[in-house]
């Protein structure tokens, strides 16, 4: 993931408007999205509190989705609706890498706050469905057991897309954005 994420630390993902909404029987419509900008921090990664393994460990990550319409209107002041942080202490020694997920909560003056989750900017449901799509984009270079020839073309158009966004964004197609987000989950 951070292979992907440090050469390509912006990106743009769509979340389905009524995506975790109160009335539940809706199904998700798929024809309205709200795009969130994704953008990447890397912090620097503490000693490992275990014993030594003289391998370096990854760097601590942070993911922040903040809605393209506010952060057209406030640029690096919009606030971020989701922070989702990796945390790799443990990648070397468990192979496991902790994620923290956090939803801002919701001001006065400030965007309407989530049905399903009072006081916050996004229901669960919907921050799930935005980590979903940052690993179907960025753990697009993980090869996975038993891909047939079309999954490999999908993952590889994925990745065509996040470096693509940042080579040529004149060129980006927003088209298949969605698809490549949730490929027929919804």
């Amino acid at each position: 993931m951070i292979s992907l994420a440090k050469p390509n630390p912006f990106f743009v993902i769509p979340l389905p408007r009524s995506a975790g909404q109160s009335n539940s029987t809706d199904k998700v419509k798929t024809d309205e999205y709200e795009m969130f900008v994704l953008q990447w921090l890397f912090h620097p990664t503490p000693e490992s509190s275990g014993p030594s393994t003289g391998e370096t460990l990854p760097s601590t990550a942070s993911a922040i989705f903040t809605p393209l319409e506010e952060f057209k209107k406030q640029g690096e002041w919009a606030q971020p609706y989701l922070v989702l942080t990796h945390y790799p202490d443990l990648a070397h020694s468990h192979g496991t890498v902790l994620m923290r997920g956090e939803i801002s909560t919701a001001s006065a003056g400030g965007p309407d706050g989530s049905d399903l989750n009072p006081g916050y900017l996004l229901s669960q449901p919907q921050a799930q469905l935005l980590a979903l799509a940052l690993q179907r984009f960025y753990c697009a270079g993980m090869e996975v057991k038993g891909e047939g020839a079309a999954g490999t073309q999908e993952r590889l158009k994925r990745i065509e897309a996040l470096t693509g966004f940042r080579e040529r964004p004149e060129e980006f197609d927003w088209t298949g954005l969605v698809s490549m987000a949730y490929g027929g989950l919804m």
